[in-house]
Protein backbone atom coordinates (compact mmCIF):
# COMPACT_ATOMS: atom_id res chain seq x y z
CA UNK A 1 0.00 0.00 0.00
CA UNK A 2 1.53 3.45 -1.20
CA UNK A 3 1.46 5.95 1.58
CA UNK A 4 -0.69 9.22 0.88
CA UNK A 5 1.68 11.66 2.83
CA UNK A 6 3.92 11.71 0.06
CA UNK A 7 3.90 15.23 -0.55
CA UNK A 8 7.51 15.53 -1.28
CA UNK A 9 10.38 14.89 -3.33
CA UNK A 10 12.30 13.62 -0.32
CA UNK A 11 9.35 11.86 1.26
CA UNK A 12 8.89 9.81 -1.89
CA UNK A 13 12.75 9.17 -2.67
CA UNK A 14 12.64 7.65 0.94
CA UNK A 15 9.57 5.66 0.23
CA UNK A 16 10.92 3.95 -3.23
CA UNK A 17 14.43 3.57 -1.81
CA UNK A 18 12.86 1.31 1.14
CA UNK A 19 10.84 -0.45 -1.03
CA UNK A 20 13.55 -1.07 -3.69
CA UNK A 21 15.19 -3.14 -0.72
CA UNK A 22 12.07 -5.29 -0.68
CA UNK A 23 12.48 -6.10 -4.17
CA UNK A 24 16.29 -6.93 -3.96
CA UNK A 25 16.00 -9.14 -0.74
CA UNK A 26 14.38 -12.51 -0.31
CA UNK A 27 11.11 -12.75 1.99
CA UNK A 28 11.94 -15.25 4.51
CA UNK A 29 9.33 -16.48 6.98
CA UNK A 30 10.29 -16.22 10.53
CA UNK A 31 8.59 -19.10 12.38
CA UNK A 32 7.63 -18.99 16.09
CA UNK A 33 7.64 -21.98 18.51
CA UNK A 34 4.10 -22.42 19.77
CA UNK A 35 5.02 -21.06 23.39
CA UNK A 36 6.08 -18.16 21.41
CA UNK A 37 3.09 -17.62 19.38
CA UNK A 38 0.47 -17.24 21.60
CA UNK A 39 1.75 -13.99 22.53
CA UNK A 40 0.88 -12.76 19.21
CA UNK A 41 -1.79 -10.17 19.07
CA UNK A 42 -1.82 -10.09 23.08
CA UNK A 43 -2.79 -6.56 24.68
CA UNK A 44 -1.60 -5.40 27.58
CA UNK A 45 -3.45 -2.53 28.67
CA UNK A 46 -3.74 0.08 25.47
CA UNK A 47 -0.36 -2.09 24.01
CA UNK A 48 -0.93 -4.72 21.21
CA UNK A 49 1.92 -7.40 20.62
CA UNK A 50 2.38 -8.19 17.14
CA UNK A 51 5.42 -10.85 16.03
CA UNK A 52 6.93 -9.76 12.42
CA UNK A 53 6.07 -13.05 10.30
CA UNK A 54 8.56 -12.40 7.94
CA UNK A 55 11.45 -10.15 7.05
CA UNK A 56 10.16 -8.00 4.86
CA UNK A 57 7.51 -7.00 8.06
CA UNK A 58 10.86 -5.95 9.40
CA UNK A 59 11.35 -3.65 6.58
CA UNK A 60 8.32 -1.95 6.99
CA UNK A 61 8.90 -1.75 10.46
CA UNK A 62 12.38 -0.15 9.71
CA UNK A 63 10.75 2.33 7.22
CA UNK A 64 8.05 3.29 10.34
CA UNK A 65 10.47 3.67 12.63
CA UNK A 66 13.69 5.35 11.27
CA UNK A 67 15.67 2.30 12.72
CA UNK A 68 17.78 -0.86 11.45
CA UNK A 69 15.36 -3.45 13.19
CA UNK A 70 15.53 -5.61 9.62
CA UNK A 71 19.07 -5.90 9.68
CA UNK A 72 18.35 -8.63 12.58
CA UNK A 73 16.32 -10.45 10.36
CA UNK A 74 18.86 -13.10 9.60
CA UNK A 75 19.05 -13.40 13.62
CA UNK A 76 15.03 -13.62 13.92
CA UNK A 77 14.81 -16.21 10.94
CA UNK A 78 17.37 -18.08 12.61
CA UNK A 79 15.54 -18.10 15.54
CA UNK A 80 18.36 -16.54 17.92
CA UNK A 81 16.49 -13.49 18.53
CA UNK A 82 12.65 -12.72 18.91
CA UNK A 83 11.62 -9.38 17.19
CA UNK A 84 8.62 -7.53 18.41
CA UNK A 85 6.49 -4.65 17.67
CA UNK A 86 4.47 -2.79 19.93
CA UNK A 87 1.40 -1.18 18.68
CA UNK A 88 -0.41 1.72 20.43
CA UNK A 89 -3.95 2.69 18.82
CA UNK A 90 -3.01 0.60 15.76
CA UNK A 91 0.24 2.56 15.53
CA UNK A 92 3.61 0.89 15.32
CA UNK A 93 5.39 2.31 18.52
CA UNK A 94 7.69 0.41 19.81
CA UNK A 95 10.11 -2.08 18.27
CA UNK A 96 11.77 -5.16 20.86
CA UNK A 97 14.90 -7.21 20.41
CA UNK A 98 14.99 -10.20 23.06
CA UNK A 99 17.50 -12.18 23.44
CA UNK A 100 19.58 -14.53 25.61
CA UNK A 101 16.52 -14.46 27.45
CA UNK A 102 16.11 -10.89 28.16
CA UNK A 103 15.31 -7.68 26.60
CA UNK A 104 18.05 -6.46 25.31
CA UNK A 105 16.14 -3.51 23.12
CA UNK A 106 13.09 -2.04 23.57
CA UNK A 107 12.84 1.79 21.57
CA UNK A 108 10.37 4.34 19.77
CA UNK A 109 10.81 5.82 16.69
CA UNK A 110 14.75 7.30 15.84
CA UNK A 111 15.64 4.56 18.86
CA UNK A 112 14.12 6.80 20.84
CA UNK A 113 13.48 5.52 24.85
CA UNK A 114 10.48 4.30 25.46
CA UNK A 115 8.90 5.57 28.42
CA UNK A 116 9.83 2.81 31.71
CA UNK A 117 5.78 2.36 32.22
CA UNK A 118 5.91 0.42 28.61
CA UNK A 119 8.86 -1.22 29.40
CA UNK A 120 7.89 -2.58 32.60
CA UNK A 121 4.08 -3.61 31.32
CA UNK A 122 5.84 -5.42 28.63
CA UNK A 123 8.59 -7.08 30.52
CA UNK A 124 6.18 -8.20 32.92
CA UNK A 125 3.82 -9.36 30.25
CA UNK A 126 6.85 -11.38 28.72
CA UNK A 127 7.83 -12.86 31.80
CA UNK A 128 4.44 -14.21 32.87
CA UNK A 129 4.05 -15.91 29.85
CA UNK A 130 7.90 -17.50 30.49
CA UNK A 131 8.57 -15.87 27.01
CA UNK A 132 12.18 -15.04 28.08
CA UNK A 133 12.99 -18.99 28.93
CA UNK A 134 11.73 -20.03 26.34
CA UNK A 135 14.30 -19.36 22.95
CA UNK A 136 15.98 -22.00 21.14
CA UNK A 137 19.31 -20.73 19.31
CA UNK A 138 20.12 -21.70 15.88
CA UNK A 139 22.89 -20.53 13.58
CA UNK A 140 22.23 -17.42 11.87
CA UNK A 141 20.62 -17.71 7.99
CA UNK A 142 21.94 -15.77 5.60
CA UNK A 143 19.28 -13.96 3.79
CA UNK A 144 19.48 -14.11 -0.04
CA UNK A 145 19.08 -11.54 -2.61
CA UNK A 146 16.07 -11.87 -4.78
CA UNK A 147 16.49 -13.41 -7.96
CA UNK A 148 14.90 -12.03 -10.75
Amino acid sequence: EIPKDLNTWDKMHNYLAKEHRKLKEKDLEIKYPEDILKIDSARIGDLTIELPKSSHKLIEYSNKMNNCISSYANRAVGGQVILLGIYRNDELTYNVEIRNQEIVQFVGKHNSPAPQDDKAAIKAFLEEKDILNCMEFVEPVQIEKASR
